[in-house]
């Protein structure tokens, strides 16, 4: 495939197209001592910040560039948009990635996508003349998702009340090959029957538009970084709790669970992500490092490049989960507002958060 990226591929990338892959859902981010830490972050100047994600799965895959900020800046990164990516196989084959908007780069679905066993390598070459390259990362295929369930769990909080949610669990066969790593994500499909609402009035009386189409709302699991490490489960059958199930409503919960089968050095980028994120700044908490990424200039062996480029099978798989088998009436302390339908129907308008798409499994 040639690098100039023929024009009419531009109609590809439509909003409903890359939106549609919301029903994935995918994000997909040292011992503590007591003198100051230096830690191995290079803080002089901005620098780049890269993350991409090719898959097995039919979408386009998305690579996000931005420029990191000064530490204590209040700003965001400042998003790269004039830079030319795309990825290469371990056939020669290359795959470009065009810009859509603030520095996010898609690849086109109908020319690309990730095979099993094949060898990807991410480029990015920027304005500046800068090229930034990912070590090769092999895709390898995900297990099957065997199923999923909850179980009730009870709390007790400071003030001695009780209260009682759902576990929710998957259950997949870790592969029999050593040294494998796993991430979990999820997302909460609800049926939408109204596409608008608007709260107005002293008394707070909601008027709701009804969708024209079949709608549904989708509630993602935002910064989660759920990871699995098979070093005490090799070949053996997995029971992953994924999320805490409200017991608000005795309904069944649907879900959309993706597991991804990553290579060592995404799972060590996420873990170290993850365990900066919820450091709480105690005496024994992991100091800051620089993330484990796997990208470099390769002009420049001496400038840190920030962010990973990742090469994963996924597996997806639609689940009810059960909320009706307990004996005793949940707990729905939502107070409706007083509602009056609106005649005029509304469009479902793609988005992170609501799709037309029926998720797989519904």
């Amino acid at each position: 495939m040639s690098l100039n990226f023929k024009s009419s591929a531009s109609a590809l990338f439509s909003w409903d197209m890359r939106k549609s892959t919301v029903l994935l859902g995918i994000l997909f981010l040292a011992q503590a001592c007591i003198d100051p830490y230096a830690g191995d972050i290079n803080f002089s100047g901005p620098k780049l910040v890269i993350e991409g994600l090719v898959t097995d799965a039919f979408a386009p895959y998305r690579v996000k560039i931005s420029q990191s900020v000064a530490y204590n800046s209040t700003d965001g990164n400042v998003p790269v948009q004039d830079a030319t990516v795309y990825v290469q196989d371990d056939k020669g084959n290359t795959f470009v990635f065009a810009h859509d908007y603030r520095g996010v780069y898609f690849s086109d679905p109908l020319q690309f996508r990730g095979e099993v066993g094949r060898t990807y390598t991410l480029f990015v070459k920027t304005k500046d003349g800068k090229v930034v390259q990912s070590a090769p990362e092999t895709l390898s295929k995900a297990p099957e998702i065997d199923s999923a369930y909850t179980l009730p769990e009870t709390s007790i909080s400071i003030q001695g009340v009780e209260s009682t949610q759902f576990g929710g669990f998957l259950r997949f066969k870790d592969a029999t090959s050593t040294g494998e790593f796993y991430r979990i994500n999820f997302a909460r499909y609800e049926a939408e029957e109204y596409c608008k609402t608007k709260i107005v009035g002293e008394f707070a009386v909601a008027f709701k538009n009804p969708c024209c189409t079949s709608c549904w709302k989708i509630t993602p699991c935002r910064g989660c970084v759920l990871l699995l490490s098979d070093n005490l489960l090799n070949g053996n059958s997995v029971d992953y709790r994924f999320s805490a199930i409200p017991y608000d409503s005795q309904d069944d919960y649907f879900v959309l669970l993706e597991l991804s089968r990553i290579s060592r050095t995404t799972y060590q980028f996420w873990k170290t992500a993850s365990t900066q994120v919820n450091n709480t700044g105690g005496i024994f908490d992991a100091p800051p490092a620089a993330l484990p990424g796997n990208l470099f200039n390769t002009k420049d062996d001496r400038e840190q490049v920030l962010g990973i480029f990742s090469a994963a099978g996924v597996s997806r798989k639609g689940v009810y989960l059960k909320r009706n088998y307990l004996s005793f009436n949940p707990t729905n302390t939502k107070v409706p507002f007083p509602t009056q339908v609106v005649p005029e129907c509304v469009e479902c308008l793609e988005s992170l958060n609501r799709t037309r798409f029926a998720p797989p499994g519904w």
